[in-house]
């Protein structure tokens, strides 16, 4: 180590190995490391040589970072811990489902609230049956989604989502009222013949209750773009489309209660009920 100022050497000192280093926070560092049949999340001060604070957590954890800010750990017993890098203060520590198949996390900070993505490989894969993420989408996401309030740390659906073989348009601009998913799926048209058939698919979910506000299946595979943009002076949402567009107003008109949104296995929901603080407005070219 050298001083910031002169570059006078001040002494060396054994930094964690590269793969259990998660991020630095000024002069510390992340750390992650399997301990037994544990995992040990610290932040080490590498000059003091000595840890800042230290947690442990079961070996199949999945862990994330969020905004070089805060860490998050979800373990297959459903425990999920969101934490400040600072000082290893719990923002969120609340028991979720069991997920003994959990394979990744990613959790998203937004104005007003968290969104976890607690992700697990399908059940089942058919070479005949294929889905792509379109355009802007990252991965394939099969899972559960929860929301928390920023403020309180509470969740803020009555149920979880879930969705099963879903592209997450990463690309869609901060902040806005929904989350969106969009991707191709391609099949075979009969056994053992080449022919195969590709279409669209692309969701909307509001991000205040978890319901889909806007769903379409079958869409022709030239609708390969997806884009969501937000208008708050208007309160509405356009998703652009290759050949099309379409929006969706925000209104504040009371909800009956009904189910959280859940796919089935199929790729289709089991419900196709609308119903949120969207109306559409229709398409427009």
């Amino acid at each position: 180590m050298v001083h910031p100022r002169d570059g006078r050497r001040l002494g060396t000192r054994t930094l964690p190995h590269a793969r259990e280093r998660l991020a630095t926070y000024g002069s510390y560092l992340l750390k992650l490391s399997t301990v037994g049949d544990k995992v040990e999340l610290k932040l080490v001060d590498p000059w003091a040589e000595q840890d800042v604070w230290s947690q442990s957590f079961d070996a199949d954890s999945e862990t994330c970072l969020v905004d070089h800010e805060l860490v998050a750990v979800m373990q297959r017993s459903g425990n999920f811990r969101l934490m400040n890098i600072r000082d290893g203060s719990a923002v969120i520590d609340t028991q979720l489902e069991p997920d003994a198949r959990l394979a990744s996390i990613r959790v998203d900070r937004f104005n007003d609230q968290y969104l976890l993505m607690a992700g697990s490989p399908p059940l089942f894969s058919s070479k005949a049956d294929s889905v792509k993420p379109l355009d802007g989408s990252k991965e394939e996401f099969t899972g559960h989604i929860y929301a928390f309030d920023r403020n309180t740390g509470r969740s803020m659906w009555e149920n979880p989502v879930f969705l099963y073989r879903r592209g997450l348009v990463t690309s869609q601009a901060r902040d806005l009222p929904v989350l969106t998913f969009a991707e191709s799926h391609t099949k075979q048209r009969k056994p053992g013949r080449s022919s195969r058939s590709v279409s669209v698919s692309v969701l909307c979910l509001d991000r205040r209750t978890g319901r889909p506000v806007f769903e379409k299946d079958g869409l022709s595979q030239n609708d390969s773009v997806v884009r969501a943009n937000g208008d708050p002076h208007d309160n509405t949402v356009t998703l652009s489309l290759r050949t099309t567009n379409y929006q969706l107003k925000f209104t504040e008109k009371p909800l009956p209660p009904e189910p959280s949104f859940e796919d089935d296995r199929e790729w289709r929901p089991k419900s196709n009920k609308k119903g949120s603080i969207f109306n559409l407005l229709g398409s427009a070219d």
